[in-house]
């Protein structure tokens, strides 16, 4: 069955109905008929199997057949990306929906190709918003991320909360195993972290000035992470933290087999580090 996203502020199981958008996608371009049945999602974990019952008006009006709930992840994961040239941040997004992450944090770093401006800085967040919203449609995913409008590191430390554990992009030397890592904080706290922070740098790494800016709001350093794929990174996370990795055809595993970025040194290397005990 054919997925449709209805924001939590529209969303009521009693009077169900697709409208703009997703409505003349319905309508229009998937052809659905009166009877035919549709899962309506509300990106908070709620999730409902719908019959269409009138598709005269501008509005689809449906009648709920079945709710479910999905649970949230019991491990939160909030993604900080330097903005990459060309549309490679599209990719990530979708990477990072399908693995569950909670926030997208897109980073204009000193060495960002992209230029971004304010006008153009809420364009490419609706943007990145609308393709994460497509994302989960087509994978399964019932808890939509946040895609935050783009900023600079700063800013995004500023507001940023705490995290139990924080990870930086760097192209520094020595780095260690993501399991490694995981056993080592494990042996530590007696648990696996609940919230990881992951920070990735754009081509050409973080600055100098950037990497001493991380150390100074993220403590002492705890330990380096070498890794040949950035997307293969929250997948990974992810099954470790027992998030469930969703997929879906248009974002097969050739999407990310380390190919479309194996020129992209930013992503080369991975810092580890541990926030507030």
């Amino acid at each position: 069955m054919h997925r449709f996203y209805v924001s939590p502020e529209n969303w009521n199981p009693d009077a169900l109905a697709l409208s703009g958008s997703e409505a003349h996608h319905a309508r229009d371009v998937l052809r659905t008929k009166h009877g035919e049945k549709l899962v309506l999602f509300n990106g908070l974990g709620h999730e409902i199997t719908a019959e269409i019952i009138d598709s005269s008006g501008d509005e689809i009006q449906l009648r709920k057949l079945h709710e479910t709930e999905t649970p949230p992840l019991r491990r939160r994961i909030i993604l900080g990306q330097a903005i990459p040239k060309g549309k490679n941040m599209e990719l990530i997004v979708q990477k990072a929906v399908e693995i569950g992450a909670a926030e997208i944090a897109p980073i204009i770093s000193d060495r960002t190709i992209v230029r971004v401006d304010l006008e153009s800085a809420g364009q490419k967040q609706a943007k990145w918003q609308q393709i994460a919203i497509e994302a989960a449609k087509q994978c399964g995913q019932n808890w939509l991320p946040r895609v935050h409008a783009p900023r600079r590191l700063g800013e995004f430390f500023a507001t940023s909360a705490i995290f139990d554990l924080h990870l930086v992009g760097s192209l520094q030397p020595g780095a260690q195993h993501l399991k490694r890592i995981l056993a080592d904080y494990s042996s530590e706290h007696r648990h696996l972290p609940e919230s990881v922070l992951m920070l990735v740098g754009p081509e050409g790494d973080f600055t100098p000035a950037e990497l001493t800016l991380a150390r100074r709001h993220l403590l002492s350093e705890r330990s380096l992470l070498r890794i040949a794929n950035v997307v293969a990174l929250p997948r990974r996370i992810g099954i470790i933290f027992g998030a469930p990795t969703y997929s879906a055809k248009s974002f097969a595993d050739r999407d990310f087999d380390g190919r479309r970025f194996a020129n992209s040194r930013g992503w080369l290397g991975l810092v580890w580090r541990r926030g507030f005990d």
